[in-house]
């Protein structure tokens, strides 16, 4: 009888940790977060980077938001917020100023008839943007 040759398996760590990441709570990212920063930075850093996902919007500091909505239209950041609760809309309205905060509102009321790929779309960019790190002047 012949014996069976192993079969090889690889495991990347990093990218398998990346990937769980994605799918923690913001509070349980942070917490990771801290306790690997503490022994490795540059994977924390990575993790943070790459790990994010459009959920983390609640999150994010004021300044940060700030800077995400300079480079967003209101009507696109409506459109990706319809994909949140609304106890995480008001909360991210309120970081945000009055007068782009009320045409956010407005986007969020209107409807579409392709809202699905559109919020999609809208949560991508958004993401996108989040993993840009923030200019310091």
């Amino acid at each position: 009888m012949e014996k069976e040759k192993p079969t090889e398996i690889f495991l990347n760590g990093k990218a398998q940790m990346i990937e769980m990441f994605k799918y923690l709570n913001p509070k349980e990212k942070q917490v990771l977060l801290k306790n690997i920063r503490a022994r490795s930075p540059q994977l924390a850093n990575e993790l943070q980077g790459q790990g994010i996902t459009f959920h983390d919007i609640i999150t994010l500091e004021e300044s940060k938001l700030r800077s995400i909505a300079r480079s967003i239209h209101p009507s696109i950041m409506g459109m990706a917020l319809k994909d949140l609760g609304q106890n995480s809309q008001k909360e991210i309205l309120s970081k945000l100023s009055r007068e782009y905060a009320e045409k956010v509102f407005e986007a969020l009321l209107n409807n579409h008839s392709d809202e699905t790929r559109l919020i999609e779309k809208s949560k991508a960019r958004i993401t996108e943007l989040m993993m840009t790190p923030t200019k310091r002047f």
